[in-house]
């Protein structure tokens, strides 16, 4: 999945908010923050992960217990948004004339 069509969904966004300010965070803080299940947060802390956005470690998730997340490569991320909201301006530019 594409780093774009994954941010696009409104609740991995607001996990993306979320973490942005955090060094690295857990699946059960965001639950609470968010107020989302966990299996709503796990499916989207996965989606994040399949498209690098973040990384979570393995080992908790296998135990049960909380999965402890963190932004993957906040440069990388911020270059592929600026692209994508150039990418939305030109086609909202070519959608105006």
């Amino acid at each position: 999945m594409k780093i774009e069509e994954t941010i696009f969904n409104n609740t991995r966004w607001k996990i993306l908010k979320f973490i942005w300010g955090k060094e690295s965070t857990n699946s059960a803080e965001i639950e609470k923050s968010l107020k989302l299940g966990h299996a709503t947060v796990f499916h989207h802390i996965e989606k994040l992960t399949e498209a690098g956005i973040l990384d979570f470690n393995q080992q908790t998730k296998k135990q049960g217990r909380p999965v402890r997340v963190s932004i993957s490569d906040r440069n990388k991320l911020i270059e592929k948004m600026e692209c994508i909201i150039l990418e939305l301006k030109q086609k909202t530019a070519k959608t105006k004339i």
